[in-house]
């Protein structure tokens, strides 16, 4: 509610419009949301204005890549099977030219790299293994080269060749419906000749403050704030409105300000919302005049127009965001239902359940295939703090990075009017309901700020607290492995896994969230003293040779600190075309561990145990495991002790 009214309100007053709406769990409550958000219609759009857009159709590709054979460095294309000696130079080949000459015996072609193949050829020989001996070239004379290398190896067929195709097929998938195109996607699709793309249209967002003590922004301000002390003391500046402006933005949407409605002007509130059926906005967010007051306009509003409007909550289960209010309407035209959330008025309140609840609506309607998406890790608490009975909290966090370990310090005073403790923070922690305090070093779910919106999940599962109930037992959990002395000492073996979809043998059945399953087993395993850090399943629909990059970026990730003893790729290690953990493995592996890769074979007890590899890479071991849930378990169980070992070496 507005500041004002909340001041005025009489004792005993009663509680409003709406008041036998539940207290719904904040997971119900985006799943509602979800379920009701309509999909946004189709746009063509120029690719330079495609970043973070989503794709409206499956994209394949138009041509082979290479559409012809082409050098993979600059070197001497010659026949297979070509003997060391000296050779004529036909033709100097550059990438983008054509090749117009035939080698044969006792011939060859100078290619650059990228450089199309002359017919005839089969190999490149390194310009390194090769010595000028004649170069009359400018007298349209013969040019000799005499070229030195190991037959057996160098002149194979294929050798240094880019096989047609051999980066994408013709008709191969690129990008499937839904996906968010990424700077490498723009990369994907230029190089498939399309220079605009069908996306989904981005929502238009109205945005709405009310409260009598609400003024706006002046036009006119200095860089001190010194038009602030003319305020008068009763009276703030409206920070929601800017606020949920640019979050709109961050989240993908259009939007569009309706500036303030005072407590009184329900009328003015139920022809803004009428005005969805004219197309002015695909949502409506409003800011205060929620809660359960007379002076509450925006619940007021709504409930006086039933048969209208379909209201599906009014309060949620979560600590701050209480009385945030879900309701629909359908427009005039197509039929399409339009959203109109209520959020809290105390700006903390407002950001928080933006972030959750409406961001998450407006990645639907902007066509995210997987709107519930959001970056998450596991961190421990720095001090104690104390649970609420009733509500799961999401307290406002500094993130640290401490002697190996997350640690989340509270960013003090948690009141939801109190906007510097959201500015100051970098994280949520979600603090489950229950009675007494969770202790220091207790883990807690951790939702980084910088990146919640549409951020990959690369780490942790999600947890809904709201199905565990009464968590005051958790006051006496071990805190495993807090306050340890020095990274080197290793009492548990930090884990991060990675999920590689394969087709299961025998089975010719797709098997993906492998990484998931094997830390879901792991997990309810007690005192193994294994802790999953980190955890990250790519999908089927990626193309290979985006699931590499994605795969290898996330090794960096993890490798990168002393945080993660192991990172295991979990599955495809078979024979078909996505089975590519090993080759990822041994691109980022620094140091080779060929013997720990044959005791793992021998514990996976697979055909394809001579593709397991392991060695180390940044500060990390890295290993592949199979693709069979039951097996990778036993493995990093059997195989514990020998890691731990290994990591205490790396830390050293």
């Amino acid at each position: 509610p507005g500041m004002l009214s909340a001041l005025t309100r009489p004792p005993g007053e009663q509680t409003g419009p709406l008041p036998s709406l539940p207290m719904i769990p904040v997971a119900k409550a985006i799943e509602d949301v979800l379920h009701e958000a309509p999909v946004l219609d189709p746009e063509m759009v120029p690719l330079s204005e495609a970043l973070n857009r989503y794709l409206y159709e499956d994209v394949k590709a138009g041509r082979d890549l290479p559409a012809c054979r082409t050098s993979v460095m600059d070197g001497y294309a010659v026949e297979s099977g070509a003997r060391p000696g000296v050779y004529q130079v036909l033709q100097r080949i550059y990438a983008g030219h054509k090749a117009e000459a035939k080698v044969g015996p006792g011939t060859c072609c100078y290619v650059a790299t990228g450089a199309p193949l002359p017919e005839g050829s089969g190999a490149v020989i390194q310009v390194e293994n090769s010595k000028v001996l004649q170069d009359s070239s400018r007298d349209k004379g013969k040019v000799l080269v005499e070229l030195s290398f190991d037959a057996k190896i160098e002149s194979k067929p294929g050798r240094f060749v880019r096989a047609i195709g051999s980066d994408i097929k013709k008709g191969q998938p690129l990008l499937s419906k839904g996906a968010r195109i990424s700077s490498v996607s723009i990369g994907i699709l230029a190089s498939n000749g399309m220079s605009s793309i069908n996306v989904f249209k981005k929502p238009k967002v109205a945005i709405l403050s009310t409260g009598d003590e609400l003024m706006a922004m002046p036009m006119s301000t200095s860089s001190t704030g010194e038009q602030a002390t003319q305020l008068p003391a009763e009276r703030v500046y409206d920070s929601n409105g800017p606020m949920l402006s640019a979050l709109v933005k961050a989240a993908g949407g259009i939007p569009v300000s309706l500036g303030i409605a005072r407590d009184s002007e329900e009328e003015k509130i139920k022809n803004i919302i009428s005005s969805s059926k004219d197309g002015q906005w695909d949502v409506l967010v409003s800011s205060g005049g929620v809660s359960m007051g007379k002076a509450d306009p925006i619940k007021a509003a709504l409930g006086e127009m039933k048969g209208i409007v379909n209201i599906h909550f009014g309060r949620m289960r979560m600590k701050p965001g209480k009385p945030t209010t879900f309701a629909t309407m359908k427009d005039g035209k197509g039929g399409r239902k339009k959203l109109i959330f209520g959020l809290p008025g105390n700006p903390v309140s407002c950001g928080v359940t933006f972030e959750l609840v409406v961001a998450t609506a407006l990645r639907r309607m902007s066509g995210d295939s997987n709107p519930k998406t959001q970056a998450q890790i596991m961190s421990r608490l720095a001090s104690p703090l104390r649970m609420d009975p009733v509500r799961p909290e999401y307290h406002r966090v500094k993130l640290r990075w401490v002697q190996g370990k997350f640690l989340a310090f509270s960013t003090g005073r948690q009141a939801s009017s109190r906007i510097l403790s959201l500015n100051d923070a970098n994280a949520l922690v979600l603090i489950p309901r229950g009675d007494g305090t969770m202790p220091a070093g207790s883990l807690v779910q951790t939702y980084p700020l910088a990146s919640l919106l549409a951020a990959p999940q690369i780490f942790g599962t999600p947890i809904n607290f709201d199905d565990v109930g009464n968590m005051g037992h958790i006051t006496t959990a071990p805190a495993i492995g807090f306050g340890r002395d020095t990274p080197t000492e290793i009492s548990e073996l930090r884990l991060a896994l990675i999920g590689i979809p394969e087709i299961a043998p025998g089975e010719g059945k797709k098997r993906e969230g492998l990484a998931k399953m094997v830390m879901k087993s792991l997990e309810s395993i007690p005192k193994e003293g294994i802790l999953i850090q980190g955890c990250v399943d790519l999908s089927q629909n990626t193309p290979v040779k985006e699931l590499r990059t994605l795969a290898e970026e996330y090794i960096r990730i993890f490798s990168k600190t002393a945080s993660i003893d192991v990172v295991a790729l979990v599955g495809g290690n078979g024979f078909n075309a996505k089975d590519v953990a090993p080759e990822i493995a041994s691109s980022l592996i620094e140091k080779d561990a060929p013997t720990l890769a044959l005791a793992l074979s021998t514990m996976g007890g697979q055909e394809t145990h001579k593709r397991y590899r392991a060695g180390r890479s940044g500060n990390s071991l890295v290993i592949t495991l199979p693709g069979n849930p039951l097996r990778a378990i036993k493995m990093i169980r059997g195989a514990a002790s020998i890691f731990r070992m290994i990591a205490k070496e790396i830390h050293k």
